[in-house]
């Protein structure tokens, strides 16, 4: 997707350009554990299943009940694409 503004010269120079491929993340420094929805963010061979039975609280009093743990492999890039960088977080 590109926007241009009316006053704008349309060069490449003056285009916002929207990564399609993205998702948000939350990082919380003060965090006890990491999550993810997804099983492709963990590292082959690293999920193990919980023989106890694991939850945990959310706001208002939610609950997510925690299935397997593993260690969590997500590749981040930079705002230009041209960085990524490999964050590794150990179960």
């Amino acid at each position: 997707m590109v926007y241009s503004g009316s006053e704008a010269n349309n060069n490449d120079s003056d285009m916002e350009r929207f990564d399609s491929d993205s998702i948000a993340i939350r990082i919380d420094n003060c965090c006890s554990r990491s999550l993810s929805f997804d099983k492709l963010d963990f590292t082959e061979g690293s999920l193990q299943s919980l023989d106890v039975k694991t939850i945990i609280k959310g706001f208002s009093d939610s609950e997510t009940p925690i299935n397997e743990i593993g260690t969590l492999r997500w590749l981040i890039d930079d705002d230009s694409g041209d960085v990524t960088r490999e964050i590794l977080i150990p179960n």
